[in-house]
């Protein structure tokens, strides 16, 4: 059984993924897998030797990849993920079961419940509920229970669909309002088999709709979302056929993906191809590929091969010419005429190739040409079944120069669902079943006259019948139930969102002018990314003529965004940090065949995708492979399909600073968030702002508002929750956990609240101890519950944190009177606008950035650093007192204690050697300056002011004004500053003074070893020992070695003073103007 260290990061909006990722990734190119535009991340996702990184999950996870456009086949294995170049092993997140799998229908509905429950939608009565289930059978006589109230009532309806009705009796009383949660038994609607239910209510559901809902262009992408293609015959080097070339310059497609063709006349498909089939692709060809020729054949005007060089008749190619061919340039498109598998000809329009009319090859050419395929970037393979074998074609398709005239492609929309890792458990009906427990497999989807989505499970004795009810629940784990919300495994971090290539299409108009190029994105159809963020990663499509410079297929960076509005960089550029149509930036030149007159203007229609890393998904199983650094569920794309996330990244400070402690320890570090925005850790009855959040998962906004550890079902009780999944998900992989940090990054919602911010000390105080004591009641640390270091920054200072300077004086307060709480500030982190502003900020920038995230985890990694060394530094000092009176032992640990006597009494001891050496001398590192916080009277008739005292002070020094640079001079004249300390009726120490705003010079009580002198550690090293002496050496020798030890530790404090005074002690002011505070 290993043991696996983990950090805990929680808090509220800064420990969430605010950032814009791609500043991230730019200060991280190492880590950077998903960035499009960093090129040493486009990596194989297989091992080329005899290691790989195939991952085994925990549980049971059946089915496997589906890529029937009806879910009719799967293969494959969900068990098993390949993470090379998908995910970082460097960095474990604990991954929470997402049940979006379960139920998605993009374009109409997609669930944010566990199976089992149901949320009611607007529109519903007290009598007719619409519900964001789909009854794919009569759900008449089912019971439903009502989370609100806690009452069942039996639905009446038995039409199928969304909407069902209850009897006046059974109504909701008081009236449902729109969110609120049913619970329901899932029940078998018809007969199945062993292997399959046929439930009441559907799972599963359309993941990708297609290209149904394209925008249309004329005749050339009609109504019904087909687009122009054409298909080639490609010869191989042995003259025999090879797979046919489709190709759509229109719409990007991924392998799997489903497509029909229609003929459109005069074009009709291949005699090897058909109207009627559904086809998959199979593989894609790359932007732009080159071949390159042998020689010349003048009397033919030839080009051959040394092989066979993959081209098809119509496709236009341009040149790279090394030698000379005469009739030819380097800026022309031309169109290829195939002469057999190593030879071609050369045509100037598509008309002439068509035609078989090519360009002269002279004589005196010579040399060799590179021709680069300008379509290749739209052309893919296909097979009539999925994984199937590539379709062969014997003849081509044909193009028309009009493409409105062009063959037609439809890009069918795919039924996909799972419950892949969850149980299906039989309560009732088929008495052979009841009791059993099968693994579920994915979701299918049946067609003919049953048009129902069907459950594959693992066999059942029998078949499934009719009203058998079911439990659809998480596999106990060593007889241990696991409720959904508790349902996690830690998995290598992944930043993709499931298999999702792309979000788009969008529709764009492109401006481009001598001295720039423009793109806006059009009202509709829109991104579900939004406006593309700086950095990301886009390509365009286009059935006419792309406006030059840019090229069709080509991936491009966004460089600024100006509302709508984007100006683009060229990573191929010499000069990449120009734009796009700027002078430098991108030479200008036809994307593609200038010769299509009718498809441009009007006909012509340019659309947009975003893109992550090409052909890189999530390798984890539906449910679990989102963006796993994410804190907070949402929907997603668990399929293939457009992406609902991720196209537009976002991050936190997490990854970088596990990254760093993964460095630090050279221990995978594992990672626990816990975190949701504008949550407080005052009590909070209502949300932060009216923006709606949609509760998904866990997640439920309405009740997680505040982190009092004295309410249920908040923040804190969530936190409770994760760390008893963290223990699960230990146990699951046979591991122990061991937390060796907390990060908060939390404050600000205090800080909108004065009554919030005043009593934040407090307040926070008690979380951390809280979470201390969460972790440790739970085994998951090895260190002392108090000893757990705990990294709490600073708030930013905001208009909108009107409170800051309170709350920011809390923390540092909290810090210096806890030995392992650390801060810092961050008032110089880089703070960025959010991209979809709260009602809260609006346009203020309160949230870090890429840079700013990258600047937190810095400083916070620093923090923990300090604990370490902290607690590295006390065990020097044991040690060296040890060897003092010459015991051998050595102490490894302190706290916890390394189980040896020697360490015990040390850690008994330390603090009081210490605490009696820093009482001796006012050493330079424990002299401070503080501003007192005043209280509201003194109470007294001989001082006007009253203060409390800071939370580490441990004697006063002077008391001096507000910007002070003088303690004891004024005018040439010394004057002391009368004060007095004293307990008030309630026990605190007070210090009295008759100065406003008075600020405090002290000493103040310093335990973090790392502050110490050499020779004040040497000092408190023999103090020490003469403590240890006695317990550890008896009679008359341990005697002895008290006394030596005493006497030694005497000499050497008064040589750490003489020191410390002789180097830093105030010299006698005889002048005000002569070197004040001279030291």
């Amino acid at each position: 059984m290993a043991v696996r260290k983990f950090i805990v990061v929680a808090g509220q909006n800064q420990a969430t993924e605010v950032a814009n990722a791609t500043e991230w990734e730019d200060n991280h190119l190492y880590a950077a897998i998903r960035s499009p535009r960093n090129a040493d991340s486009q990596t194989p996702d297989y091992a080329s030797g005899p290691y790989n990184d195939i991952l085994t999950l925990p549980f049971t996870f059946k089915g496997g990849p589906q890529s029937d456009n009806l879910g009719a086949t799967t293969f494959g294995s969900h068990q098993t993920a390949n993470v090379m170049g998908k995910a970082t092993q460097a960095i474990k997140y604990l991954t929470f079961y997402d049940p979006t799998a379960s139920y998605q229908n993009l374009g109409t509905q997609t669930t944010s419940c566990y199976p089992g429950t149901g949320k009611v939608l607007a529109g519903s009565t007290s009598t007719s509920l619409v519900t964001s289930v789909f009854w794919q059978y009569s759900p008449q006589n089912l019971v439903i229970t009502r989370r609100k109230t806690g009452t069942t009532h039996t639905i009446e309806s038995t039409n199928t669909g969304t909407t069902v009705t209850l009897s006046n009796a059974n109504a909701f009383v008081p009236p449902p309002e729109p969110g609120e949660l049913f619970d329901f038994v899932p029940t078998a609607g018809a007969a199945g088999s062993e292997t399959t239910v046929k439930l009441r209510n559907e799972f599963g559901g359309i993941a990708d709709p297609g290209s149904a809902g394209d925008p249309t262009t004329g005749a050339a992408i009609d109504s019904n979302g087909r687009h122009p293609c054409y298909i080639n015959r490609i010869l191989k080097s042995d003259g025999t056929n090879d797979s046919g070339r489709v190709v759509c310059r229109s719409r990007p497609v991924y392998v799997g993906q489903p497509v029909k063709f229609a003929n459109q006349s005069p074009i009709s498909v291949p005699s090897d191809f058909n109207t009627s089939d559904v086809f998959y692709v199979t593989r894609k060809a790359q932007f732009q590929e080159t071949v390159t020729s042998s020689s010349y054949t003048s009397s033919d005007n030839e080009i051959n091969f040394a092989s066979s060089h993959g081209l098809g008749t119509g496709e236009p190619v341009q040149l790279t010419i090394s030698g000379t061919l005469a009739n030819f340039n380097a800026t022309s498109t031309y169109y290829v005429i195939v002469v057999d598998a190593d030879e071609i000809k050369l045509a100037s329009t598509l008309a002439n190739a068509l035609a078989g009319t090519a360009i002269a090859i002279e004589s005196s050419d010579s040399g060799t040409v590179t021709l680069t395929r300008l379509d290749s970037y739209a052309a893919f393979f296909v097979s009539t079944s999925p994984g199937g074998d590539e379709v062969v074609a014997t003849t081509d398709s044909g193009q028309d120069p009009s493409a409105a005239q062009n063959l037609k492609i439809s890009f069918e929309s795919s039924f996909r669902g799972s419950l892949t890792g969850l149980q299906l458990r039989c309560l009732s009906g088929t008495q052979a079943n009841v009791g059993f427990a099968r693994a579920i497999h994915d979701v299918k989807f049946v067609g003919g006259s049953d048009n129902i989505n069907v459950l594959t499970t693992e066999a059942f004795p029998e078949a499934t019948a009719m009203d058998d009810t079911f439990a659809i629940e998480v596999p106990p784990l060593n007889n241990q139930s696991i409720p959904f919300e508790k349902w996690a495994m830690w998995l290598p971090w992944s930043p993709f969102e499931g298999s999702a290539p792309f979000d788009g299409p969008a529709t764009v108009a492109i401006t481009s002018t001598a001295t720039a190029l423009t793109v806006t994105v059009q009202d509709s159809p829109t991104l579900v990314g939004g406006i593309p963020s700086v950095g990301s990663a886009v390509k365009f499509f286009t059935n006419g003529a792309l406006t030059s410079p840019l090229v069709p297929g080509k991936m491009y960076i966004v460089s600024s965004v100006d509302g709508s509005t984007l100006t683009l960089q060229d990573l191929d550029a010499v000069d990449v940090s120009k734009m796009v149509g700027v002078d430098g930036g991108t030479a200008t030149g036809e994307s593609f065949n200038s010769n299509k007159a009718s498809e441009s203007g009007a006909n012509s229609r340019h659309v947009m995708f975003v893109f992550d890393q090409d052909n890189k998904s999530n390798p984890y199983p539906p449910g679990f492979n989102y963006p796993n650094h994410h804190a907070t569920p949402r929907a997603y794309q668990p399929f293939d399909g457009p992406g609902q996330i991720s196209i537009d990244p976002s991050i936190s400070f997490h990854p970088s600073l596990a990254l760093k402690m993964h460095e630090h320890t050279g221990e995978t570090m594992h990672v626990l968030v816990c975190a949701m925005r504008d949550t407080s850790i005052g009590h909070k009855e209502v949300a932060a702002s009216t923006d709606a959040i949609t509760p998904h998962g866990w997640l439920d906004q309405a009740q997680q508002k505040s982190w009092s550890p004295g309410e249920p079902n908040n923040c804190f009780a969530r936190l409770e929750d994760m760390l008893d999944a963290a223990k699960l998900a230990f146990e699951a992989d046979g591991d122990t956990g061991d937390c060796i940090g907390i990060f908060w990054a939390q404050g600000e919602e205090d800080a909108r609240h004065q009554p919030l911010a005043d009593n934040y000390k407090n307040s926070a105080s008690k979380i951390r101890s809280s979470i201390r004591k969460a972790i440790k009641d739970r085994s998951l640390t090895s260190l002392e519950e108090d000893k757990i270091p705990f990294i709490h920054p600073k708030i930013t200072t905001s208009t909108i944190w009107t409170y800051a300077s309170t709350v920011n004086a809390a923390i540092q307060d909290l810090a210096d009177e806890d030995h392992f709480t650390r801060t810092f500030e961050v008032s110089t982190f880089e703070l960025t606008a959010d991209k979809n502003p709260s009602s809260i900020n609006g346009s203020v920038k309160i949230h870090y950035s890429g840079v700013g995230m990258t600047s937190l985890a810095e400083s916070a990694y620093s923090a923990w650093k300090d604990t370490q060394q902290m607690t590295s530094q006390e065990i020097d000092i044991c040690n060296l007192a040890l060897a003092h009176i010459g015991d051998k032992a050595t102490v490894t640990s302190l706290n916890p204690s390394d189980g040896s006597h020697q360490a015990d009494l040390c850690a008994r001891y330390y603090p009081v050697a210490r605490d009696l050496c820093l009482e001796r001398h006012r050493y330079d590192f424990t002299i401070k300056q503080s501003a007192l916080v005043a209280l509201t009277t003194s109470g007294r008739t001989d001082f006007e002011y009253a203060y409390r005292l800071p939370s580490d002070f441990a004697g006063a020094i002077s008391v001096i004004a507000k910007d002070s640079l003088d303690d004891q001079v004024s005018a040439g004249i010394k004057i002391p500053q009368p004060f007095v300390i004293e307990l008030n009726d309630d026990y605190d120490r007070i210090i009295y003074c008759n100065l406003q705003d008075a600020v405090i010079r002290y000493q103040a009580k310093v335990t973090d070893s790392s502050q110490f002198s050499r020779m004040f550690v040497y000092a408190v090293s023999w103090q020490l020992a003469s403590m240890l002496a006695g317990a550890l050496i008896k009679g008359d020798e341990g005697m002895g070695a008290v006394r030596n030890a005493g006497q030694m530790a005497e000499f050497y404090m008064q040589k750490a003073a003489a020191f410390d005074s002789r180097t830093t002690r105030e010299k006698p002011v005889v002048d005000a103007n002569t070197n004040p505070w001279d030291r």
